[in-house]
């Protein structure tokens, strides 16, 4: 056994558990001339990474993150259980939009630092545990 665990008879490929729990996040696109920034909500959020909705799908913003032009974003979220934000770089992994307005967007946290990867895995745990409860 990987130390991943087993979904549905097939391997479970994160490496982190995910919780859905709806998370307001800025964001800003990095790599272009221009820059590009807008909110978002985070959809799920695992200490690996992140599933984004952005609302609007016509801006220029979900239009070049759709078409593969865009691979990195930086982030900025609190989380409810914590009185500073969160901020980190994130790849963007795949997309997906769902016939209206919205846009899905699978990221992936690069280079974040210790502090705010314990912030989101005592996060998730503690809202597991709550769950449970």
């Amino acid at each position: 056994m990987t130390g991943r665990s087993q979904v549905w008879g097939g391997a479970e490929r994160r490496q982190y558990p995910r919780l859905r729990k709806q998370i307001r996040v800025r964001y800003m696109l990095t790599g272009q001339v221009k820059t590009a920034h807008g909110m978002g909500a985070a959809v799920d959020i695992s200490a690996g990474g992140m599933q984004l909705c952005i609302t609007d799908a016509s801006s220029s913003n979900a239009r070049g993150i759709l078409k593969g032009s865009i691979r990195d974003m930086e982030l900025w979220f609190r989380l409810p259980s914590e009185s500073e934000s969160v901020n980190t770089m994130g790849e963007v992994r795949w997309t997906k939009a769902d016939g209206t307005d919205k846009v899905y967007v699978g990221i992936k946290f690069v280079g974040m630092g210790d502090e705010d990867m314990g912030k989101i895995l005592r996060y998730v745990v503690s809202r597991f545990i709550d769950d449970r409860l």
